[in-house]
């Protein structure tokens, strides 16, 4: 079903929405009915849904994985990460945003620290590995619409260290 509709973006992700449906069933209980922290029934809720969405994925795997009848490009270029410089990691520290402590403090310090985070992301590119920290994020639940004591009114948002974020950005240039 997905294979016949993949030259119709607007096709395609009808047939994702059904398998996928917008509305995840959960045991969503109000914030003020139980006993343990707000942060604990969000961890739960926002837990609960993603291991919805993970045992669907497998339903989703056997309609992507048949054969398409369309004909492979054959790629001529291999990709390959270079050597960032120093000079690159203290453009992409400098153009941080200070908005809160940690990146505004990075950017002071650019000069002195670009070395040993030139080091680390070059580390990085040259064994695919991402340091543990750097993948750590904070996850923020922020309100869409309707009742603040239900947990399915609130989406989360992911909140990325700032120095996997000066990754990305090298990786991205």
């Amino acid at each position: 079903m997905i294979i016949e509709n993949e030259l119709s973006p607007k096709d395609f992700w009808s047939v994702v929405k059904k398998i996928f449906p917008t509305k995840i069933k959960t045991t969503a209980t109000s914030l003020m009915s139980r006993d343990s922290s707000a942060a604990q029934v969000f961890a739960d809720y926002f837990s609960q849904v993603v291991n919805q969405l993970r045992d669907k994925c497998f339903t989703f795997q056997n309609f992507t994985l048949k054969k398409s009848n369309h004909p492979k490009r054959k790629t001529y270029n291999r990709f390959r990460f270079t050597a960032v410089s120093k000079i690159e990691i203290k453009k992409q520290l400098k153009s941080l945003k200070k908005n809160n402590l940690p990146p505004k403090l990075l950017k002071q310090c650019a000069a002195y620290i670009s070395t040993p985070l030139t080091y680390i992301v070059n580390l990085s590119l040259t064994t695919s590995a991402v340091p543990a920290l750097w993948k750590m994020a904070k996850v923020v639940p922020v309100h869409k619409s309707g009742s603040t004591n239900i947990p399915d009114n609130y989406r989360p948002i992911s909140i990325l260290p700032t120095l996997s974020k000066v990754l990305e950005r090298v990786v991205h240039t």
